[in-house]
């Protein structure tokens, strides 16, 4: 499965659609105004079915953002100190994100298979991400480390 998420340029509300290779809307980011950390809500698109949320925690150092479902969390993605690249633990699921180049990271689980891949487009008007997601069912986790490793580098420019 390949879904692409194309933010749009100067929103600070983060409200976009997320698409399938066919160019069909699937889901639906909607953002919370807060000057201490994101909040964005997953939805079913063209409905109000919200599927998940993803919350920034506030820290000084190392930024945390966590994953609910029905108000329960599920997963912590956490960046990691790195010299030189962005490096995530995801707790609770036992994923590692590796950054493979500049623009692509790999999700990998505990048995170092691949989960997904999301790659960044660099030459593009808005944050624009491909992710490739062999098994549909980890759609949600993926978008949220996607959510995440936009939210760091957002903090970086």
């Amino acid at each position: 499965m390949y879904l692409y998420m194309k933010q749009k340029a100067l929103s600070l509300m983060q409200n976009f659609n997320i698409y399938d290779e066919h160019e069909q809307p699937v889901y639906t980011i909607k953002g919370n105004f807060s000057l201490i950390g994101r909040k964005l809500h997953l939805y079913q698109a063209n409905t109000d079915n919200e599927l998940a949320y993803f919350k920034e925690s506030f820290s000084f150092f190392m930024p945390s953002f966590n994953i609910y479902i029905q108000d329960t969390l599920v997963a912590s993605i956490k960046q990691e100190w790195s010299f030189l690249k962005p490096k995530f633990t995801i707790e609770a699921l036992g994923w590692l994100i590796k950054r493979e180049d500049l623009c692509e990271y790999t999700i990998y689980d505990k048995n170092q298979s691949v989960i997904a891949t999301i790659k960044k487009r660099f030459f593009s008007w808005t944050d624009t991400f491909e992710l490739h997601i062999p098994n549909p069912e980890h759609a949600i986790y993926v978008i949220s480390i996607a959510l995440a490793i936009d939210a760091v580098l957002d903090k970086k420019k």
